[in-house]
């Protein structure tokens, strides 16, 4: 018997107020009841369809949805990518000194301002090839690391600074872009099934997914080089071979699928009719046809294009003076000055030989971070993530005075050997709190500024780049701190930083914006 199925038992009862002549017994009348038997099985099939059916509708049944399917093959091309640059970036500091400090200056600077214009060829280019010309300013940066030429590799950190504006704006459109396709898919299923049920969002674990593949960067990258310091190897040996795993990241951004306009646009709202420039048909030979094409590519799509680059251009100062956005960058601000103290300023209190066991466990709580704070996200919202994230921030700076502090006196003999595990123990747990707090900053941002409720659809890119440019320009700040200031006169300008970043926070949610605030339709008026 199939115990999923209904049993049915038949039940002959006399009809009520009828008799027989006879004086027989009265005619019975059937009554079928219908008795579900549930088994211990059976509702555990029913909890694991309720409890699964969220990722069925977002995924698909073959769990290679395009939303998805993108997201995945970005996370691990930024993994790769990201091992080297990161690596890089972590031990410039430490083996090149000042150097490093300046170079990282000039790429953050650089960085800061071209998200001006990263939208526009973001635009122009689509969000894949922007991606993947950006990506190969990084594989030159981190190649240019292995010379001892500074005017190459200062050359480089320019080059790198514009490309990274382009790939960091990509990287945000394309992640919102994945999020809508995969919620209009899920609204059509609701549409077919149950149109009333609650609609869902997918940006907080489409965020998660890809920050928590794209982090684990971190340990990958630093194992390998702390392994590769540990064989004897050159700094030019160390670098090539990181150029050559950024290559392969950029090599696979050739796999992300396209996403059209058609696939992005809310079902629920009204497609308005576009007209497409038509040209009529040309007589005469095939030359004259290309000679035609030329002139049409030059007089109309060519001004077409300078016109779109030079509004888009007018819509991102919009959106980076907005009253929103200004508040905003407060936090944003907070961001990148952050990781240029725990990038930049802590590596060289930890040390060459141990830096790169440290920023393992730096990597792994980032890893955590992402996705517990993407399912956070969606689950309890935006404000009590932010919340949970500012108390890991402040646990953080506040240890690190302590780290700073016994770091000096490790570094200068000044302990007894004894006190050389504790102090170990501080670098690793002070490093993971801050692998912790970033991630979960990050993610957040990036789940505040990609709903649907927070910016609208066509100032995705904006919002990013505008969060960008600031979150690069306090890193370019910090770099530039690194060489002239003691890192005790840093962890002061941080605090104040963490303090400005709450006010903002506050201000944003009371006065501004709420971030978990949703924006519902005007009903229109009916007249009677």
């Amino acid at each position: 018997m199939d115990e999923d199925k209904p049993l049915h038992m038949v039940i002959h009862s006399p009809r009520r107020g009828s008799t027989n002549n006879d004086g027989d017994d009265p005619p019975s009348e059937e009554v079928v009841v219908e008795i579900s038997l549930v088994t211990k099985d059976s509702s555990y099939k029913k909890m694991n369809s309720q409890k699964f059916g969220f990722l069925k509708q977002v995924l698909g049944p073959s769990f290679l949805n395009k939303g998805f399917f993108n997201v995945v093959i970005l996370g691990f091309s930024f993994f790769l990518l990201f091992a080297a640059f990161g690596t890089t970036q972590s031990f410039v500091t430490t083996v090149r000194k000042s150097e490093g400090f300046v170079s990282l200056s000039i790429l953050y600077a650089v960085f800061a301002f071209s998200n001006f214009f990263a939208p526009s060829f973001c635009q122009l280019l689509t969000p894949k090839y922007a991606c993947i010309i950006g990506a190969l300013c990084y594989c030159l940066f981190v190649f240019a690391a292995g010379f001892e030429s500074t005017v190459l590799f200062y050359s480089a950190s320019v080059v790198n600074g514009f490309g990274a504006a382009m790939v960091w704006c990509a990287q945000g459109t394309m992640i919102t872009q994945s999020a809508v396709v995969a919620q209009n898919k899920v609204k059509k299923s609701q549409s077919n099934d149950e149109s009333g049920k609650k609609s869902v969002e997918v940006m907080g674990l489409f965020s998660g997914v890809f920050f928590a593949i794209f982090q684990l960067n971190s340990i990958f990258g630093n194992s390998l080089a702390g392994a590769l310091f540990g064989a004897g190897m050159s700094n030019f040996q160390l670098f090539l071979i990181l150029s050559i795993i950024a290559v392969v990241g950029v090599g696979l951004m050739l796999a992300i699928r396209p996403i059209s306009k058609s696939e992005v646009e809310d079902i629920d709202e009204e497609k308005a009719p576009t007209d497409e420039p038509t040209y009529g048909a040309i007589g005469g030979s095939y030359f004259n046809k290309i000679i035609h094409k030329i002139k049409v590519y030059f007089t109309e799509e060519l001004s077409g294009q300078a016109k779109q680059f030079v509004a888009l251009l007018k819509e991102s100062i919009l959106v980076l003076v907005s009253p929103k956005m200004l508040v905003f960058s407060v936090i944003s601000f907070h961001s990148g000055f952050g990781s240029s103290y725990f990038t930049g300023s802590l590596p060289p209190i930890v040390g060459k030989t141990m830096l790169g066991w440290v920023m393992i466990m730096f990597g792994i709580t980032q890893v955590s971070g992402a996705l517990i704070s993407g399912k956070m996200l969606d689950k309890i919202g935006k404000r009590v993530t932010m919340i949970f994230t500012l108390v890991i921030y402040c646990i953080a700076i506040a240890l690190s005075s302590q780290m700073v502090y016994w770091g000096k006196e490790l570094k200068d003999n000044k302990l007894d050997e004894s006190f050389n595990a504790p102090i170990y123990l501080l670098f690793f747990v002070n490093m993971a709190l801050f692998g912790l707090s970033d991630s979960f900053l990050t993610n957040t941002i990036y789940g505040i500024l990609g709903s649907k409720n927070y910016y609208k659809k066509k100032n995705t890119a904006e919002a990013f780049a505008a969060f960008k440019m600031t979150q690069s320009l306090s890193s370019a700040v910090g770099f530039f701190c690194g060489i002239y200031l003691t890192v005790n006169t840093i962890q002061i300008i941080i605090a104040c930083s963490y303090v400005a970043c709450l006010i903002a926070f506050f201000i944003l949610e009371k006065f501004v914006a709420p971030v978990d605030c949703e924006k519902k339709k005007k009903p229109t008026a009916l007249l009677i």
